[in-house]
């Protein structure tokens, strides 16, 4: 399971995902996928309804991860619409007061190669939020922004590369190097000619929330690039997730009826495996090779 893999529904897209740092036996380790011998104490979609919205739980012993995203197609937008993921980054029940740095990375790719553009104040992120931006003929141009309440630090670094399944690889390869230079877990602040993978660095003190919003059709006259990103982040994105959340629930107990049966319990549970069965699907391009025959007349 990726952990928060975005992408559009065309065979070669642009897709953004999360990776942070967690521990393990003692050492620091890359977490881009969640897996049983990650020793995560849980992970999974909490609630997901297949279209526009999603909520995730990742407890990495003394971090709870959770992560909303949200579809939104605007006037101004692009094909495929705007997006926006929100990362909330709080203490384990009972562990709070272990208070610590978190280190994220978020990254963005063009599956095409085409070049991301980096935005210009990245090492101030508290004070400028366009992280990157480019073009694409199925979406046009877009904006990748970050907005947050809480002081961050932020570093990032770009790649040229026409593989990108291994790109925890890169990262580590490059923190390593920094490592041994400067003594510090950070990205290099540095980019390859027409880098094709941006991975952006977020470190701040939990707990903290990050807004990250994806506007699309950036390049009209009328495409209202501030507005749609304030609408997609802050208060507003929180409201309009709160809401999602609401009408998964009444929409969850309206088709299955579960209140009146079974436990609170035992009906998170139901809604978890329904949402990670919808989570878990990915698109499928081409044609079945399955045929069905038709029945006779």
């Amino acid at each position: 399971m990726f952990i928060l893999e975005i992408r559009a529904r065309t065979p070669r897209s642009l897709i953004a995902g999360l990776m942070w740092t967690g521990v393990k036996d003692g050492m620091y380790v890359m977490r881009h996928v969640c897996q049983n011998s990650d020793e995560l104490i849980s992970y999974g979609w909490t609630q997901h309804n297949g279209r526009d919205f999603g909520h995730q739980v990742l407890i990495d012993h003394d971090m709870t991860l959770e992560t909303s995203f949200l579809k939104s197609k605007g006037h101004g937008s692009g094909y495929g619409g705007d997006w926006a993921v929100q990362i909330d980054v709080k203490g384990t029940k009972g562990k709070e007061e272990m208070q610590r740095n978190a280190q994220l990375f978020f990254y963005l790719a063009d599956e095409d190669g085409s070049a991301l553009g980096l935005g210009t104040e990245i090492l101030d992120i508290n004070k400028n939020s366009l992280l990157a931006s480019g073009s694409r003929l199925d979406i046009g141009d877009w904006q990748l922004h970050l907005k947050s309440m809480n002081n961050l630090e932020a570093h990032y670094s770009g790649f040229r590369t026409p593989h990108i399944h291994n790109l925890s690889d890169f990262v580590l390869g490059n923190l390593a190097v920094q490592a041994q230079k400067f003594g510090r877990l950070q990205l290099s602040d540095s980019s390859d000619d027409s880098p094709n993978v941006l991975v952006f660095q977020i470190a701040a003190r939990i707990p903290f929330k990050v807004d990250l919003a994806f506007v699309s059709g950036t390049g009209g006259k009328n495409s209202r690039v501030e507005e749609r990103v304030a609408n997609l982040t802050g208060t507003s994105l929180t409201s309009q997730l709160e809401k999602k959340h609401r009408e998964f629930d009444t929409k969850f107990d309206k088709c299955f009826g579960l209140a009146d049966k079974l436990n609170s319990d035992s009906v998170n549970v139901g809604k978890t495996a329904i949402s990670n069965m919808l989570g878990g699907i990915g698109y499928f391009y081409g044609q079945s090779k399955i045929s069905v025959p038709r029945k006779s007349n």
